[in-house]
């Protein structure tokens, strides 16, 4: 049965990628409209063969399927006017997602804890989803008691505001020696930021604390010890993550390799001969997980391995469309 789909928030990085995930998707859209703010309102985008014009937001959505793809402030505003009117809501904000009331889902992990009743489903951070895409076989065989994780982001995470920031930049540096624009606290071209978000009194930054509380939820055990670091770097596309992890079963290296392997939302790259291995540059404009360089202390149950993926497409617009694509097909609408 062919359903409505809105997406809101359409002119910002992760709302066109939605748009371009959705329309390669499986989901047989009857009706797609689009969403932002009033100065944005008849620009047009293709979908399918057709061109939809944007429309400023209004409360009177009724669609099947809304993806908000807005800050935490506005989720908070739309979902409660859209309270009612839509089937299900799908918010990539950071609005909802340790609210223990809505579930946060990566589908292929944890898609059975969506209830027909849902109105509202969580989408996870950037890395976070990244990074259980890439434990989860290793989880599901090993199980997992720590992990420790060093992200190195791209600048796509903040927006377009933030890839022209650093177009301006780097051009001010070749070209005058000096930056003087500035998206970010500090300058992010020939440079590398050591947090991402504000930093709590423990000096721990907002990012961190995303990863940490959305790894336990997701994987559904409190128990699980994780440390975060979260850096920004002048990169365009593409989140890159290096990661140790500690199983609660013994493992050979080679058992660990073959999970990866043959999981599909992975790619593993880890060829040493050929120092191919996963980057920034292999992972843009992709929809799985580059993974590679896995070296393991079997005997202390210990290992590490690098991954990297698209943060727009992976991190955001591919996972919420693969959660509209889960509820259609279990019959959650």
């Amino acid at each position: 049965m062919p359903v409505s789909v809105s997406i809101v928030g359409i002119t910002g990085a992760v709302g066109r990628k939605m748009l371009e995930v959705l329309e390669t998707s499986n989901i047989p859209v009857s009706d797609l409209n689009l969403w932002a703010s009033e100065r944005s309102k008849n620009a047009e985008y293709g979908f399918r063969g057709r061109s939809v014009k944007v429309k400023p937001f209004s409360s009177r959505i009724k669609d099947d399927i809304v993806f908000f793809a807005v800050s935490e402030d506005l989720a908070r505003e739309f979902a409660s006017s859209l309270a009612g009117r839509v089937k299900k809501i799908i918010d990539n904000s950071s609005a909802f997602r340790l609210d223990t009331r809505i579930p946060l889902i990566i589908p292929s992990i944890n898609g059975e804890k969506i209830k027909r009743s849902d109105r509202l489903i969580a989408n996870p951070n950037c890395s976070t989803i990244e990074m259980l895409l890439a434990l989860d076989p290793i989880r599901i065989k090993w199980g997992l008691s720590e992990i420790t994780v060093t992200t190195l982001q791209s600048v796509s995470g903040s927006g377009w505001k933030s890839i022209s920031n650093l177009y301006d930049e780097t051009r001010e540096f070749i070209g005058e020696g000096e930056i003087k624009s500035g998206f970010y606290p500090y300058q992010i071209a020939f440079n590398i930021i050591p947090f991402i978000g504000k930093i709590d009194k423990e000096g721990r930054c907002s990012e961190e604390y995303k990863m940490m509380m959305e790894t336990k939820k997701i994987f559904g055990d409190p128990s699980i010890a994780v440390n975060a670091t979260t850096l920004r770097v002048p990169v365009f596309y593409s989140h890159f993550e290096s990661i140790h992890f500690r199983t609660k079963k013994d493992f050979r290296r080679k058992d660990i390799i073959a999970a990866l392997k043959k999981n599909r939302y992975l790619r593993l790259l880890d060829e040493s001969g050929k120092y191919l291995f996963p980057m920034p540059v292999t992972s843009t404009g992709s929809d799985i997980v580059d993974v590679g360089r896995i070296r393991a202390d079997e005997k202390r149950r210990t290992a590490e391995m690098v991954i990297s993926a698209d943060n727009l497409r992976v991190g955001a617009a591919t996972n919420a469309v693969r959660i509209a694509e889960y509820i259609f097909a279990k019959g959650l609408i």
